[in-house]
């Protein structure tokens, strides 16, 4: 139920109905707006395994799990503040009640990873600043590709 093709070419921009292929995309939403987007762009992944990963994931992130509340949400912040988390932890730490949210979790950290670049000229150039991902394995990093921000 999303805008139909017409919507999206009164605005000059081609439907192809497939997934996205950068963040960006969601500026063409009819609802989205540059402050809602700035707000939440650094929780949107493109790549994963649809599981959020409870030790890099955002206070906002895991409270939009199913059960959780703001008590659950700090026991999981502090676990992975104080180096505890583990599945035993976090097992111990979700209540009945947030049980389907561990369905929607993981620990183990993804092998895709995000860069964000600096380059500077000087310690006075203020640089230009370009984004990518680059995937870990066991040939070391490669890049998958970066783009000015």
């Amino acid at each position: 139920r999303g805008a139909e093709s017409s919507a999206y070419e009164l605005t000059g921009v081609v439907c192809r109905n497939g997934p996205l292929s950068s963040r960006e995309e969601l500026l063409f939403l009819p609802a989205m707006t540059r402050e809602i987007f700035d707000a939440i762009r650094d929780d949107i992944s493109l790549d994963g395994d649809d599981h959020v990963h409870v030790g890099s994931a955002s206070r906002e992130v895991l409270a939009a799990l199913p059960g959780m509340t703001p008590d659950v949400v700090d026991s999981i912040l502090k676990l992975r503040a104080a180096g505890d988390l583990t599945e035993e932890s976090l097992e111990a730490a979700l209540p009945l009640f947030a049980r389907e949210a561990k369905d929607r979790m993981r620990i183990r950290s993804s092998s895709i990873l995000r860069l964000r670049v600096l380059v500077q000229r000087g310690p006075n150039d203020p640089g230009f600043t370009y984004e990518g991902l680059a995937v870990a394995g066991e040939r070391g990093i490669r890049a998958l590709g970066l783009k000015p921000l």
